[in-house]
């Protein structure tokens, strides 16, 4: 587990993404050693300096793993908040006959601050309602006093909003030789919510598996 050690370091120190709702596959890559029939027995980490959104990921992304068919385990139940430390990683992957670790982190975070003009719009209805008539279904009395609205639009005040992309990447590892049998690098777009991007990530892992 040497290569898992020193990848999970620095990760613990990331943040993770609060927001999701556009992903895009930038790269795969997968061991030729490797299948997706052989995936079992995973143990899911969410690297994040937040308990809370390492929790949240966690039980996502094992909870959709789960529904295919897939054993997963979040960590913050297997392992608590000691999942940074290398004995404890090893004793329960030891213990408890975990095939695979699979870790999920932001690698990087751009955000973009735009200016853009709200818009608000009134409807101008005419000065006279239209009667109801036995005859017909409605009777106008003035042809310069239709029942159609008329729009008028005008700009608001220009408001700062911000555009997030954000780099997610997802490695699996082999607790037997250590290795990394196969990664996922992802790019969100204008982010919406934490447990959609735990489901669209295990969703993205499973359909580039080979």
């Amino acid at each position: 587990m040497r290569s898992f050690v020193k990848l999970l370091l620095p990760l613990s120190l990331t943040p993770f993404l609060l927001y999701c709702s556009n992903l895009q596959t930038l790269k795969v890559w997968q061991s030729p050693s490797f299948t997706k029939k052989q995936l079992s027995k995973v143990l899911v980490i969410g690297a994040s300096v937040s308990q809370v959104n390492r929790m949240v990921f966690e039980q996502t992304f094992s909870k959709y793993l789960a529904q295919q068919g897939i054993n997963a385990i979040p960590s913050n139940e297997a392992i608590g908040d000691d999942y940074t430390n290398r004995e404890s990683i090893k004793n329960y992957a030891r213990k408890n006959n975990i095939h695979y670790i699979l870790v999920a982190y932001q690698s990087n975070q751009e955000i973009k601050k735009e200016t853009v003009y709200s818009e608000t719009t009134v409807y101008d209805n005419g000065s006279l309602m239209p009667v109801n008539n036995p005859n017909m279904a409605y009777d106008f009395p003035y042809t310069d006093n239709f029942w159609a609205p008329t729009t008028f639009v005008t700009v608001g005040q220009p408001q700062e909003v911000e555009r997030v992309k954000s780099t997610l990447m997802v490695r699996l590892f082999n607790v037997a030789t250590g290795q990394k049998v196969f990664s996922i690098e992802t790019l969100i777009t204008n982010p919406d919510s934490l447990s959609e991007v735990s489901q669209q990530l295990a969703k993205a892992l499973l359909k580039h598996m080979k």
